[in-house]
């Protein structure tokens, strides 16, 4: 009788360590399968970073050379102007080139008396906006005599850069030997500055050399 009741406790006694093993290896699965699932989620969001800063890293490339091209082919009778304002915080500052040719445009060639700006506006969200602006030849009068311009509701503008952080443009005064961000005079600079951070947190600053050529009289 002990022989029977033995063996059936035995039995039991297996059966339970077995159901306490597949509880045990259960756990132990889950486990893994979390660690799994973090390792997959991290590496999947490692991986959007990576694209996400080189795709910022070439739009920011393409940006600063499309400017340092257009900057370096100045026409010699051209006039440069940059102004600057406050708004939410931020310095958002316009360039105007005028009698530029196709100096910052897409390539087409514009009249002797129209001009174009290369600006920057606030967007909800805290991030600025960066474009280029056509301005026709009253509104580019307005920018030479110092004047607000008063733009038209069909006004010309193509969107180069959004989700812009930081855009502030200086340039050398050789006069006064420092770095300003207002510029009125017909005698162009030679030397300007641009600082610039996107949404990806990298700040660059290039500085562009343009020809000292004074406008014609």
């Amino acid at each position: 009788m002990n022989t029977v009741r033995s063996g059936v406790l035995s039995h039991r006694l297996r059966r339970a360590f077995t159901i306490l093993e597949m509880v045990i290896a259960l756990g132990a699965f889950s486990l893994l399968i979390g660690g799994i699932y973090g390792i997959t989620a991290a590496t999947l969001d490692l991986t959007d970073g990576i694209t996400l800063a080189e795709d910022r890293a070439q739009v920011r490339q393409n940006f600063l050379e499309f400017v340092r091209r257009s900057l370096r082919n100045l026409p010699g009778d051209s006039q440069l102007r940059l102004s600057v304002r406050q708004a939410s915080g931020m310095y958002v500052p316009t360039l105007n080139i005028s009698g530029g040719g196709s100096c910052l445009t897409p390539g087409r060639v514009l009249p002797p008396n129209y001009s174009v700006d290369l600006f920057a506006e606030t967007m909800p969200g805290g991030y600025l906006r960066v474009g280029i602006r056509v301005l026709d030849a009253r509104q580019t009068q307005e920018v030479l005599a110092g004047r607000q311009v008063r733009y038209n509701r069909d006004q010309v503008v193509l969107p180069l850069l959004e989700k812009v952080s930081r855009f502030e443009w200086r340039v050398l005064d050789l006069q006064q030997n420092r770095w300003i961000n207002q510029w009125n005079q017909p005698q162009r600079p030679i030397l300007a500055e641009l600082n610039l951070r996107l949404d990806d947190g990298f700040e660059s600053r290039s500085v562009f050399w343009l020809p000292p050529v004074a406008a014609a009289p």
